[in-house]
């Protein structure tokens, strides 16, 4: 088995996001969280600061989470910041990471303006139609165990502590919608992963028990199935896709900027 040689930005990368993750852990125990200054939070939450955009990506949730990016950036990192240069690298990784927190907050703002728009046209004129449209589209996790009390509203539709309950349950909707955050450099990661395909697109990737497949085809593998899980969402699934989405994104749209500009040829 070859040895892996660390170059100096992964190595100090792989460093502060190690070292974060166990600073994150030990604090937790005090009531005290890195997440609440630097995950970053939906754009309508009280919370949300600029600089998340960035500082998510050096932050992570589990022992997995903070694993598995940190095995794709030491397999990855090395060879793209020998073939790029330190300074060249991190700025491209950082963009990954940022473009992942641009896009991922971008969706998250768009889907809450959406709901919030929702909310004040039924709050204008309340009915049991529009609370069952309003809680099939925006309440999916919960729909089935609402729908005793969507029976219950279109029999006491004019009651108006019925009609409050139903106002307050919409107005709790938009705010759930808000305490989304985001963590993780899988942005950055899903950068890297792009970059590789694109400087080495025959180089052969395997992916656990899967057969080896060139690099070119692993990045739109992994692109469609992430647009795939992000469009058609899942109940309960934590995973911020259009985050992995938005460090391939800006990775190719860099990569193809250094191309025009010569670049490519390092």
């Amino acid at each position: 088995m070859n040895k892996i040689h660390l170059t100096p930005v992964v190595k100090n990368l792989l460093i502060i996001n190690v070292a974060l993750f166990l600073i994150g852990q030990v604090s937790s125990n005090y009531n005290v969280t890195l997440f609440n200054t630097f995950a970053l939070y939906n754009p309508f939450s009280e919370n949300f600061m600029i600089f998340q955009l960035i500082t998510h990506a050096f932050l992570h949730g589990s022992l997995f989470h903070i694993a598995s990016n940190m095995f794709a950036l030491v397999s990855f990192g090395p060879i793209l910041e020998t073939f790029a240069g330190g300074k060249k690298f991190l700025i491209y990784y950082l963009i990954c990471a940022l473009g992942g927190g641009l896009l991922c907050s971008g969706i998250d703002g768009y889907e809450t303006y959406k709901l919030q728009s929702e909310a004040k046209t039924y709050i204008a004129n309340p009915n049991a139609l529009d609370l069952a449209r309003f809680m099939k589209e925006h309440t999916k996790e919960v729909y089935a165990e609402n729908l005793e009390y969507l029976e219950f509203f279109e029999k006491n539709e004019h009651n108006q502590e019925t009609v409050k309950s139903s106002i307050d349950f919409v107005n709790g909707a938009v705010e759930h919608s808000k305490l989304g955050v985001m963590i993780g450099a899988s942005g950055a990661i899903f950068g890297l992963l792009v970059a590789f395909g694109y400087i080495f697109p025959k180089q052969k990737l395997q992916f656990l028990l899967f057969p080896p497949i060139e690099a070119q085809y692993s990045v739109i593998i992994y692109g469609a199935i992430e647009l795939f899980l992000g469009v058609y969402k899942i109940p309960g699934d934590p995973i911020s896709h259009y985050g992995h989405l938005g460090g391939l994104l800006f990775g190719l749209i860099l990569l193809l900027l250094f191309q025009k500009r010569g670049l490519r040829n390092y």
